[in-house]
């Protein structure tokens, strides 16, 4: 059985979890909440998991890498432990550091993730091993950087040749999807792409002086999982990623001699997939969106009862005007003076004081217009709020307008959504109708 030791983020132990159903290859050790800043370091403190033990309620693998990062026994571990190919990237590089100041002027860095906040945080635990005093949210220069990744290249080429070195080079994405919400979450995008940059500076450094290992570098359009068993996170993906983590993986303890070029068509392919992934979660969400029950219009998608009526909606045509429900279709007659529309009444709190947006999916000839209005009646006095008049070109369209609706509005207010026709041999298909509260539609 192929062996592996891992050093970086979470992302190299689950493209295992997920990836590696038949048990094909075993994990020795993995160090994650650690970096080469970090761990080239030295440190006469010695912590044991049992330490923690009251004070944190940590599991014991968290436990065992916040000992190693303090203590600095990440690469003497895993020196202990042989393994035939060490995986590793660079993502906790992301932290900042934390300065820990012990008695005797003994001073070092740890990487600042938010389990060296809880210690920091708890001063008494602080006082019970011996830390005097701390900095925290340092950030190192590049120089200093590539200074402990020229340590972290000597260390490790001490116990393994450059051809059992795997570097992953993940990233952090800022788009991510919600299954549950049917949308998109977004990070901040200048942090996310500060990171990225970072990153690939440092990725390609560890290239340069380590020319022989292998590398694994990341699709395009990569998408994160905002519902991700570990919770969400920029360096949380879907599982498709680490299926392709996998997959190449695979490619490389093969030891075929086409390895860099099967990488690449791997990587091209995995491009293609998440482009198409992407696409394919807009139209989802979007055909969801359609069904959530925020419509504040009754019967928006004007289905027929069972009587061949449509609920909700009055019919109100002149002469040779007509609704075909069945068809969905509002016609008008051949009358200069005809007229066909349907409205539906709004409650009033529903829309009092707020930003309303509707939409229209319709589909009129090149010739015809179709109005859409907003009405509000006060006994006898008619007062328009909002009257447009589209027209899609013979082409199924979608139209948005939002309407600001007044504060004093009361249930003395008749307030109608308007859909007519007033113009003769004119016709329109009007397949849904949405209200929303707010200025964006999710009919788009």
């Amino acid at each position: 059985m192929t062996t592996f030791n891992l050093l970086g983020c979470c992302v190299i132990r689950d493209a295992f979890r997920i990836g590696d159903i038949h048990q094909k290859y075993k994990v020795l050790k993995f160090y994650q909440s650690t970096n080469p800043i970090s761990f080239c370091q030295k440190s006469k403190i010695r912590l044991a998991q049992e330490d923690f033990t009251g004070w944190f309620d940590w599991a014991n693998f968290i436990k065992k890498c916040v000992c190693a990062d303090i203590n600095k026994t990440v690469l003497d571990d895993i020196a202990a432990t042989p393994s035939d190919f060490l995986l590793i990237d660079l993502c906790e590089l992301r932290f900042k550091n934390c300065k820990l100041n012990l008695q005797g002027e003994d001073e070092f860095l740890v990487t600042q993730t938010k389990y060296i906040n809880e210690i920091i945080e708890n001063k008494d635990f602080l006082r019970s091993v011996g830390v005097e005093s701390y900095s925290t949210d340092l950030e190192l220069s590049e120089q200093e950087t590539i200074r402990y990744l020229d340590e972290f290249v000597r260390r490790i080429k001490q116990y393994y040749d450059e051809k059992q070195i795997v570097l992953v080079k993940n990233l952090p994405v800022w788009r991510h999807l919600n299954d549950q919400q049917h949308c998109f979450e977004e990070f901040w995008i200048p942090a996310i792409t500060k990171m990225r940059n970072a990153l690939e500076k440092y990725y390609e450094y560890l290239q340069k002086r380590m020319p022989d290992i292998h590398v694994i570098s990341m699709p395009e359009y990569v998408l994160g999982d905002s519902l991700h068993l570990w919770g969400k996170d920029s360096l949380h993906f879907v599982d498709e990623y680490y299926k392709y983590l996998f997959a190449a993986i695979d490619i490389i303890t093969g030891r075929h001699a086409d390895e860099i070029s099967e990488l690449q068509e791997l990587q091209n392919i995995y491009s293609r997939y998440f482009y198409n992934l992407d696409k394919l979660k807009r139209f989802e969400y979007y055909m969801a969106a359609q069904r959530l029950p925020d419509n504040i219009l009754f019967n928006g998608d004007l289905n027929v009862s069972k009587e061949g009526r449509l609920n909700e909606w009055k019919n109100s045509c002149s002469k040779d005007s007509v609704y075909i429900a069945q068809e969905k279709t509002l016609k008008c007659g051949n009358e200069v003076k005809t007229w066909a529309v349907i409205l539906q009444k709004i409650a009033s709190d529903r829309i009092r004081g707020k930003k309303i947006t509707f939409t229209i999916d319709f589909e009129t000839d090149s010739e015809s217009m179709l109005n859409m209005a907003i009405r509000c009646k006060e006994g006898n006095e008619k007062i328009y709020l909002m009257n447009k008049q589209i027209n899609s070109y013979g082409e199924r369209k979608t139209y948005s307008v939002t309407v600001d609706f007044p504060a004093d509005l009361d249930e003395t207010n008749e307030t109608e959504f308007m859909l007519y026709i007033n113009k003769p041999l004119h016709q329109a298909k009007i397949y849904r109708v949405k209200a929303e509260e707010g200025e964006v539609s999710t009919m788009f």
